[in-house]
């Protein structure tokens, strides 16, 4: 007999990709399934007449919005940008986040806070258009 535990671990088992490239992405995305929302496309390349703009963290495809959850280590003196001063990793993020929203309908972005407080989450998604799957009433 398998116990609930183990179903639970097996499901997250499941669900999980690789493609995530944090883990708050991965908490991101176990939350839009509490939520019952789509899943998105992960690490989605968008282009437009300059070339790459780079890659969104979550895309809907249906309603043509890009997701990007974001923590502070980017912004930091020692994070992401190699040395590169954080106004100037801000300034580079906002550049390519107006072409995002150029070539997309919209872009929806949170941070940690958002993602563990699902009610909140869930309001930013809808906001965006990204709104849980209807349920079949017949059942």
């Amino acid at each position: 007999m398998v116990d609930g535990g183990f179903r639970r671990a097996l499901s997250v088992v499941e669900k999980a990709d690789a493609r995530a490239e944090s883990v708050g992405e991965s908490v991101s995305r176990a939350q839009m399934y509490v939520l019952g929302v789509p899943i998105p496309h992960l690490q989605r390349e968008f282009f437009d007449e300059q070339g790459l703009i780079g890659r969104s963290d979550f895309w809907w495809e249906d309603v043509d919005v890009a997701g990007e959850f974001d923590g502070r280590v980017k912004y930091q003196p020692d994070g992401y940008a190699d040395g590169v001063p954080p106004e100037e990793v801000v300034w580079v993020e906002k550049r390519r986040e107006d072409r995002l929203r150029r070539r997309c309908r919209g872009v929806v972005r949170w941070v940690w806070d958002e993602a563990f407080g699902i009610k909140v989450f869930g309001r930013l998604l809808a906001q965006a258009g990204i709104l849980p799957a209807r349920r079949d009433r017949r059942r």
